[in-house]
């Protein structure tokens, strides 16, 4: 099968399992997705994926000019959107990492243990600084982690690297920061065990540089938001953003993905650059709600000074941010974490407490 024919069979199975109409009449993406998970659809897409992968692999090592390593890592990023549609339960996200999903996927996007630099992981032609490629392979493992089972297997495969790594390989690229934070946060949701670790592997620090990017910012970054919001839509035609479902951060179960398939639209238009800086504020809030311990160390100037970060994203996107900014400094310990100090209210400013009551509920 040609690339060019497993790309578009890929789409047209994304297509039956996106849940792009809110209506419940209207959308059975996730009625679909399991019947395509129970056909064997997640086992063919690994197979795909993983010629994909050596396919372009082998051209890369080959070095040869003009080689369609582009063709098939786009291949590889399809057929991974196309597995992460169809494992759409917590039996289908077991069945496919026991067939070694989960652990293709990491050692696609990871350089070989002990590989440095040198060994050219840092090539724009290697799959992780391939933008779809990257912003797929990360939805699909942020689903697979939505199983508690599978948290622990991921973050020993270097899952937590990936994250760090992703969002550094991309500056200013969204749709694959919103991706790779989403995938922090389900590794980290209910998993206190993986916190410190997250720490330790530069994943906040990734955190702090995406919200940083929201006031221009980011390091490394010289690309206009128009230009950067032009990239990410170029990216959004496989469907992965068709549907704006809330996000698998705070105190939701990842896992229940029949609650993402229905779920109804955001408040706020679909932009790839708010949903990485909810997914941001999200992972640092899960980093330390169930680990107290690692407030100092989030805290600190070397983990790029969250707390003004974080405030300044609740306030510039309240619709996006305005609650897991404010969970995210309730739980770092931070004071006046719902921005209520200082505002107007209908009490002659002396405060109802309503802002902070709402997100104590949550």
């Amino acid at each position: 099968v040609s690339p060019a024919a497993i790309r578009s069979l890929s789409a047209a199975l994304c297509s039956l399992a996106t849940a792009d109409d809110p209506r419940p009449a209207a959308s059975r993406a996730f009625q679909n997705g399991r019947t395509l998970g129970s056909e064997g659809v997640p086992a063919a897409c690994l197979v795909a994926f993983r010629r994909a992968i050596a396919e372009a692999e082998r051209e890369v090592e080959g070095e040869r000019e003009g080689s369609p390593s582009e063709s098939w890592m786009d291949t590889a990023a399809a057929a991974a959107m196309a597995a992460r549609r169809s494992v759409v339960n917590d039996e289908l996200c077991r069945e496919f990492a026991d067939a070694g999903g989960a652990a293709a996927v990491l050692r696609a996007l990871l350089p070989p243990a002990g590989a440095g630099e040198a060994s050219g992981s840092s090539s724009p032609a290697r799959p992780l600084h391939h933008a779809r490629l990257a912003r797929s392979c990360c939805s699909l493992l942020r689903q697979l982690a939505g199983s508690d089972a599978l948290k622990a297997p991921i973050v020993d495969g270097g899952g937590l690297n990936l994250v760090a790594r992703a969002v550094a390989a991309h500056p200013g690229r969204h749709s694959v920061a919103e991706q790779a934070l989403g995938l922090l946060v389900a590794l980290t949701l209910r998993n206190p065990d993986a916190c410190a670790a997250a720490v330790e592997s530069g994943c906040v620090r990734a955190a702090a540089d995406v919200l940083r990017s929201g006031a221009g910012v980011l390091s490394g970054s010289s690309s206009s938001s128009k230009e950067e919001q032009t990239d990410d839509d170029d990216d959004d035609d496989d469907g992965e953003n068709a549907a704006p479902a809330s996000s698998s951060s705070d105190d939701s179960d990842p896992s229940s993905s029949s609650a993402a398939a229905t779920a109804a639209p955001a408040p706020f238009t679909r932009n790839p650059h708010q949903w990485a800086q909810r997914q941001a504020c999200a992972a640092i809030r899960n980093v330390v709600s169930r680990s107290l311990e690692l407030r100092p160390a989030v805290l600190s100037p070397g983990q790029g000074g969250v707390e003004p970060l974080l405030r300044a994203a609740r306030d510039r996107y309240p619709e996006a941010c305005g609650d897991v900014g404010a969970a995210a400094l309730r739980d770092l310990g931070c004071d006046d974490y719902a921005g209520t100090k200082g505002k107007k209210t209908d009490d002659g400013g002396k405060g109802t407490g309503k802002g902070e009551s709402s997100i104590e509920r949550a």
